[in-house]
């Protein structure tokens, strides 16, 4: 009998905490350079793409600015935005301003974006030196107790050194890599594939920071903003990750743990 209740009450804590987990949400929001607009140089995503861990599809490619061409500064809202489902997020709404819009350059050599993790690396919100050198980004009706935040960025120059703020806190300095430049009739380079900047919370100074996207978890609050806040800095993409275990599922997960070791415990004796 104390067998029977050890393994109900271990299976229900796993059950509850992988119920949980099914929860997890992944919103993938793409900037695209609306002047692109032929079959070989188009920058919006129709398929999956992202960086490992965080391959989705349903990107939402967003217009960076209508009609084209665009004049900068570029600025808009966005509404209706899905996950990775497809599904509409209720609420959930999206804002932002740069002083350009345009393509990294070199991501691919002949321009034709045949891949689409260069697509997603191609268009992009620009700070410029003619306007304030900013981008902002902002995330607002999230519903979702916690979450995190990939943010993706490219440049057609290595050692870009671009300064990156979430709700202005600052993240740090980071030397861009051409992880998707020099791409040649759609093939990718040798230095091609994405790089995490890591930790991003104690980055410190460009010297020791270098890559093309970074993640902030254990965020909280109904909205969440991005800035890119230095000339030459740019934001091609964006990721909003939740479902990340509630500290009731947790606690549910470890009395589950505990449940299998009191088995242990009593099988031993």
């Amino acid at each position: 009998m104390l067998k029977t209740k050890l393994a109900i009450v271990l299976m229900a804590g796993f059950v509850a905490f992988a119920a949980n987990q099914a929860k997890a949400e992944s919103i993938g929001i793409n900037f695209t350079d609306p002047t692109t607009t032929t079959t070989l140089n188009d920058t919006t995503v129709g398929n999956t793409a992202g960086a490992p861990g965080y391959v989705q599809g349903s990107w939402n490619n967003i217009a960076s600015c209508s009609p084209s061409p665009c004049t900068p500064p570029s600025s808009g809202t966005a509404s209706g935005l899905v996950d990775s489902t497809g599904t509409t997020v209720t609420g959930l709404g999206l804002s932002y301003s740069a002083d350009a819009v345009g393509t990294t350059a070199g991501v691919a050599g002949s321009a034709n974006l045949t891949i689409q993790d260069q697509k997603l690396m191609d268009g992009a919100l620009k700070a410029e030196s003619s306007g304030d050198d900013n981008v902002t980004i902002t995330l607002s009706g999230i519903t979702a107790p916690i979450y995190a935040l990939v943010v993706y960025f490219d440049s057609g120059t290595a050692g870009t050194t671009m300064h990156f703020l979430v709700n202005s806190s600052s993240i740090g300095y980071v030397d861009t890599i051409r992880g998707f430049s020099q791409g040649t009739n759609g093939s990718p380079a040798a230095n091609y594939g994405f790089t995490q900047v890591t930790p991003a919370s104690t980055l410190a100074n460009a010297s020791t920071a270098t890559g093309n996207y970074f993640v902030v978890s254990g965020l909280s609050g109904s909205s969440v903003t991005v800035e890119a806040a230095r000339t030459g800095a740019q934001i091609n993409a964006i990721e909003l990750i939740t479902g990340t275990p509630e500290p009731a599922s947790l606690g549910l997960l470890l009395l589950g743990l505990a449940g299998f070791a009191g088995y242990r415990k009593f099988k031993r004796a």
